[in-house]
């Protein structure tokens, strides 16, 4: 027992090492046109620090994660990180990340302005205090999200699934930002619900 505390002790040093000497949230990238990004995933915190190399990842404690965002149509590699914790990023601003798989993720107070999520599935995920600023969520799988008190002027969500998402104190939304959005359940910005509403948030789009 004493020694497996010890072992504990090490690893929460190491972590706390990574967070505190600025290498959490970073990005990595090549000169020719294809961004490749890489991170490594500390697996007893599902945290993302981003790396030169995959191979800098600490062996048992972490595991490596890339993708790759590129201007040629084929050569995207989608971000995928099931029940990470990225609240507080950075490096999310104005990417590509197109068909991301972002389930159960925590990003409070995160930077997606000017990004790019179409088709991404983000279920379940919490983006309370977030930028969405200019950003894309065509088609994007938000159901049962939590999308409270966002910035989303100019933010753009035609077929989106909103869902059980809860959306309250959100701003900037326009009637044709939402165009064919999918409302069922959702708690709309000013806090009233889509049921009752008619299953739209149309005419509820200020806090």
């Amino acid at each position: 027992m004493k020694n497996n505390r010890i072992v504990g002790l090490g690893i929460a040093a190491m972590i706390c090492s990574l967070v505190f000497n600025g290498q959490l949230f970073g990005a990595s990238a090549t000169g020719d046109g294809t961004e490749e990004i890489h991170a490594c995933k500390v697996l007893s915190m599902s945290i993302l620090r981003m790396v030169d190399d995959p191979e800098d990842c600490t062996p048992v404690i972490e595991e490596a994660v890339s993708w790759r965002v590129g201007p040629e149509n084929g050569t995207e590699f989608p971000l995928t990180c099931k029940s990470c914790v990225l609240s507080g990023a950075t490096w999310l601003q104005n990417r590509d990340l197109t068909n991301a798989y972002l389930h159960s993720v925590e990003f409070f107070n995160t930077d997606f302005s000017s990004s790019t999520l179409v088709n991404a599935y983000l279920a379940g995920s919490s983006f309370g205090g977030s930028d969405f600023s200019n950003a894309n969520f065509t088609n994007a799988k938000l159901n049962g999200t939590g999308l409270q008190n966002i910035d989303m002027t100019g933010a753009t969500f035609v077929n989106a699934d909103l869902s059980n998402a809860d959306l309250t104190g959100s701003t900037g939304l326009t009637t044709s930002s939402i165009s064919g959005t999918v409302w069922d359940d959702s708690r709309c910005p000013d806090g009233s619900d889509s049921d009752v509403n008619g299953d739209t948030c149309l005419n509820h789009l200020a806090p």
